[in-house]
């Protein structure tokens, strides 16, 4: 890769809950040998976990280019959640 070249997505969005794939296998190898990481794919069903336990909106992932972008959002009551948000 030469400086300023940016990196597509490795994994499409709809295979986050299924798939993994680190950018660089060794590293991120080494990482959770020193527990600086987390195991492989275990993070996006801790989010998913957590939205659905405090009633959260359902997360918006959004790829760019480079970026894959995870947006969070707050606590709403349940009847002021769109319908997509409510599964």
């Amino acid at each position: 890769m030469r400086a300023g070249e940016e990196l597509a997505p490795t994994i499409k969005v709809e295979r986050f809950i299924d798939e993994y794939r680190s950018r660089n296998e060794k590293l991120a190898d080494i990482m959770r040998r020193f527990n600086i990481c987390e195991e492989k794919g275990s993070g996006i069903d801790k989010v998913i976990d957590a939205a659905e336990t405090y009633q959260l909106p359902a997360p918006d992932f959004r790829v760019g280019e480079t970026p894959t972008t995870a947006i969070l959002f707050a606590h709403q009551d349940f009847s002021d959640m769109s319908k997509s948000d409510r599964t």
